[in-house]
């Protein structure tokens, strides 16, 4: 059974509080629920934290900031964009960068076998941070000079 993991409204009312769902997993946590009940005996497994931080986008943001190192990187080396952007979210991994994930929550492989970072898109300030960190340790071990603006 696969988790169900997302951000939600919290209320409360007296001593209660209840969750207010996207629409969108609502079916997905009904399936769990019903699970949990025929199987767990209505026990579930409960985790809770604030939200976390999304990276910034926009000009002079850490989303502009690491695409325009893996440009520069990749005009210095002569790899394409995406191949360069997806080779330091492979190294990243090392730092702690998340990976994607079967359902089962085993790692999702390429063609090659090897682990693969998630979408930036769904990363925050904290992980963004490791790809810059990693683009700046290539850039420095290959002597490539990236430009802050």
């Amino acid at each position: 059974m696969k988790a169900v993991k997302t951000v939600c409204k919290v209320e409360q009312k007296d001593d209660h509080f209840s969750l207010k769902l996207p629409t969108v997993i609502r079916e997905d946590v009904q399936k769990v629920l019903e699970y949990c009940f025929d199987k767990r005996g209505g026990f579930v497994r409960f985790e809770i934290s604030p939200p976390a931080r999304k990276r910034t986008t926009g000009y002079k943001s850490q989303s502009h900031k690491f695409n325009g190192d893996v440009s520069t990187i990749a005009t210095e080396t002569g790899q394409p964009f995406a191949d360069v952007k997806k080779y330091l979210k492979t190294i990243a991994l090392d730092r702690g960068y998340p990976y994607l994930q079967n359902e089962d929550g085993s790692p999702q492989l390429d063609l090659w076998g090897n682990m693969q970072g998630i979408s930036e898109a769904d990363s925050t300030v904290e992980q963004c941070k490791l790809l810059i960190d990693t683009a700046h340790q290539f850039a420095d071990e290959y002597q490539i000079k990236l430009v802050e603006e």
